[in-house]
């Protein structure tokens, strides 16, 4: 199992967040910098390659504000994509990955994003156990 933590500070999730409703030119800055942060970190953490993965993005959020997990799924997508540049899977399909719907953790300050990943596909472990 990895872990890539992303701070706050590289995710503006007032621009990453579904219900923001950006066009894509606007997002855009923002998704090159988490796939080149989750590329540059899977690579330092020499996660290697891998024919399939299991993954899940956790967020930890500022406040106890009330929020949806689906909200979360612009960055989920850029740290998946970081992998796929990072050479951990050939591609995002279901061949190669399994990804988890995005959950939200406890409050943290400042807030943080973790991407866990397992290699191979999902067991009783990595799709209850995956917790950050």
């Amino acid at each position: 199992m990895w872990q890539i933590v992303l701070p706050e500070v590289v995710v503006d999730y007032q621009v990453l967040n579904l219900n923001a409703r950006k066009h894509w030119s606007d997002r855009a800055p923002a998704v090159a910098l988490v796939r080149t942060m989750v590329k540059a970190e899977a690579l330092q953490l020499r996660i290697g390659r891998h024919d399939h993965i299991t993954a899940v993005l956790t967020f930890h959020p500022p406040t106890s504000t009330r929020r949806d997990r689906i909200n979360c799924a612009l960055v989920h997508k850029a740290a998946i994509d970081g992998l796929v540049d990072a050479h951990v899977i050939p591609d995002d399909t279901p061949d190669h990955l399994t990804d988890l719907m995005p959950r939200i953790g406890a409050k943290r300050k400042p807030a943080e994003w973790i991407l866990t990943i397992h290699a191979g596909y999902p067991t009783a472990q990595t799709l209850y156990g995956m917790t950050s």
